[in-house]
């Protein structure tokens, strides 16, 4: 369900972001083609909106999300996807 949120994001944003990537509850996007210090601003962004993200990997660094399965509902999943897309949106460099 979080893919397809990912997916249609990149779809909407291609400029911005890129993926998803992963495998079950381990997904990951690259934000601003993989700009290490745009990504970390992203993810500081995420936190301050109440979404918690990791920033993974170098050349391209990604935003990694860990979806705690069984512990979250399909709304919950949209919310979250909101959230990402908004402050993605929201990000100027």
């Amino acid at each position: 369900h979080f893919v397809k949120h990912l997916e249609a994001i990149s779809e909407r944003q291609p400029d911005r972001l890129s993926g998803p990537y992963g495998i079950g509850a381990m997904v990951a996007c690259t934000p601003f083609q993989g700009d290490s210090k745009k990504v970390t601003a992203l993810i500081h962004a995420l936190y301050d909106n109440g979404v918690i993200a990791f920033f993974a990997g170098d050349n391209p660094t990604r935003a990694r999300f860990l979806l705690p399965v069984g512990a979250v509902e399909l709304t919950d999943i949209d919310n979250v996807a909101t959230i990402f897309e908004e402050t993605l949106t929201s990000m100027t460099f």
